[in-house]
């Protein structure tokens, strides 16, 4: 359970610093793709007055109150269809943009990702022997500690013990064959 909890704390940790490292890079594309959004949505707004403007000059509702097509209509309408143009050009040039945007957050999006799967290895690497030992000090105290080490010693050093026990070792009967032959 503490080992797990460990892991838990490990992957949180990992996990809080790939979103600190990568999500302002994330963000500020998000807040480009807004302002060229905003700024799409005024000359929008801006070619809507315009239209309202030159149909209040052609039914005499505003401008100089004449109805029908003047002078004054005709430099309305040709405002009409510059902020028209302009629209349209901030149109196909904000597409181009936004879409390079889109790219430059979608590869910001799978590096957090990348690093979010990093921190999930990066917390399972806290599963070894090592760990388990520490948790063990830090749960039971030394005595217990010092025995489990005592105890892996013994199973790793005794089959060396036993070889130096033997009096005569598996090299000294193939010598002896080779020997007699």
């Amino acid at each position: 359970v503490k080992l797990h909890e460990m892991q838990q704390q490990e992957y949180t940790k990992q996990n809080k610093l790939a979103i600190k490292n990568h999500q302002p890079a994330i963000d500020e594309i998000q807040a480009r793709i807004d302002g060229v959004k905003k700024e799409l949505e005024k000359k929008q707004e801006e070619f809507n007055r315009s239209v309202i403007i030159f149909n209040s000059e052609m039914d005499e509702s505003g401008g100089t109150g004449n109805r029908g097509y003047g002078p004054i209509a005709k430099k309305k309408e040709e405002n009409k269809n510059r902020i028209f143009k302009e629209l349209e050009e901030l149109r196909s040039e904000s597409k181009i943009i936004i879409g390079q945007l889109e790219e430059e957050r979608l590869e910001a999006s799978n590096k957090l990702k990348l690093e979010k799967s990093k921190s999930q290895e990066s917390a399972n690497s806290l599963n070894g022997l090592l760990e388990r030992i520490k948790i063990a000090h830090e749960i039971a105290g030394t005595s217990i500690t010092v025995f489990i080490t005592l105890l892996f010693m013994a199973i790793e050093l005794t089959p060396i013990f036993f070889k130096m026990m033997l009096i005569k070792s598996p090299y000294d009967f193939l010598s002896d064959n080779i020997k007699s032959l």
